[in-house]
């Protein structure tokens, strides 16, 4: 009972509290931000000019540095703005038709899905048989070693390899101071068996003196319109100026006629049949994962068509008198 006669006259006391208007409370809220925000903004000046353990000598120098550094940060974007303004750089069309034998043709290339011919491999294999055998080993144990070599383009790993008694290159020295890529390129698919007719233009054309046969990000695989001189194979490569394609249309493009070779597979890229197909700049690598390469997937049995659409850029002869290091050719560049 005593209990509650203490809870009545606390209740029935009058409360000290008072009613704050909205003007007061916003200014005591900005208040509060604001000390918060000079406690821990970090532009550089703030902290220090609101700082309560430093003197008003102190306090003048970094007001005065402060002042200092965002003039100068006001003087130079207003001139940056005005720069702008006065001098804005624009980009027209000259033209929205251009003809196409002006246009460079792009480089394709051509890659069997399939990396190592059972025909090569073989082939191959009997050569170096007896210089690696050295333990008895037979035809088809060294067949098996140069079929790992795919896995030089798939990234792949087989954990059972590690202990094969050709990965002795202390006893096997002589062949592993052979090139990689030469041993790659003489287990590829040939092209002059897959390219069984070319035509460029209205003309049927010789396809060895039209192809060479380049690395890529696939390997060693067929390349028509690339101007690199360091060409890999046999083939005739005389030709290295770039070629243009005189008049638009299917048949006035590049024609061909494949033979994907099904029966000559040994190792795959992938889970496909056919070829592998590259569109690029005729002076860049043939990789796709790097940008700026069309890829697309030819099967067998099929007549594909492939279109294609480019943009030219040209200098203008104020920008001409510059030096250019960023493209290949001086005055254009053409993205397909």
């Amino acid at each position: 009972m005593q209990h509650n006669n203490v809870w009545q006259k606390q209740r029935k006391r009058p409360s000290n509290t008072r009613k704050i208007n909205l003007e007061t409370l916003m200014r005591r809220s900005f208040v509060k931000v604001l000390k918060e925000y000079v406690k821990e903004s970090s532009i550089g000046g703030i902290k220090e000019i609101c700082s309560p353990n430093i003197g008003w000598r102190e306090r003048l120098l970094w007001i005065g540095v402060f002042v200092i550094m965002m003039s100068a940060m006001f003087y130079y974007l207003h001139h940056t703005w005005f720069e702008i303004l006065t001098k804005p750089l624009v980009i027209s069309m000259e033209s929205s038709t251009y003809p196409i034998s002006k246009i460079n043709f792009p480089a394709v290339a051509f890659c069997n899905t399939n990396r190592i011919s059972r025909k090569a491999l073989k082939e191959f294999s009997q050569i170096m048989h007896r210089s690696m055998a050295l333990n008895n080993e037979t035809i088809e144990e060294v067949e098996l070693f140069f079929l790992q070599y795919g896995r030089l383009l798939d990234y792949s790993y087989d954990d059972i390899l590690r202990n094969h008694p050709f990965l002795d290159i202390i006893t096997l020295k002589d062949f592993y101071s052979q090139n990689t890529s030469e041993v790659m390129q003489k287990l590829a698919p040939k092209c002059d068996e897959m390219l069984l007719r070319c035509g460029w233009g209205s003309e049927e054309v010789n396809c060895k003196t039209n192809f060479d046969v380049q690395l890529t990000v696939r390997g060693h695989c067929c390349i028509f319109n690339y101007i690199q001189e360091d060409s890999v194979d046999d083939l005739n490569s005389a030709n290295k100026d770039v070629k243009r394609q005189s008049v638009p249309g299917a048949l006035y493009g590049l024609r061909l006629v494949l033979d994907p070779m099904i029966d000559d597979y040994a190792y795959t890229v992938n889970n496909i049949r056919g070829f592998d197909v590259f569109l690029f700049s005729p002076g860049h690598f043939a990789d796709f994962s790097g940008g700026k390469v069309i890829y697309r997937i030819v099967e067998p049995d099929r007549a594909e068509f492939i279109e294609l659409s480019s943009i030219q850029q040209r200098a203008a002869a104020e920008v001409r008198k510059y030096p250019v290091r960023i493209v290949t050719s001086v005055d254009s560049a053409v993205f397909f």
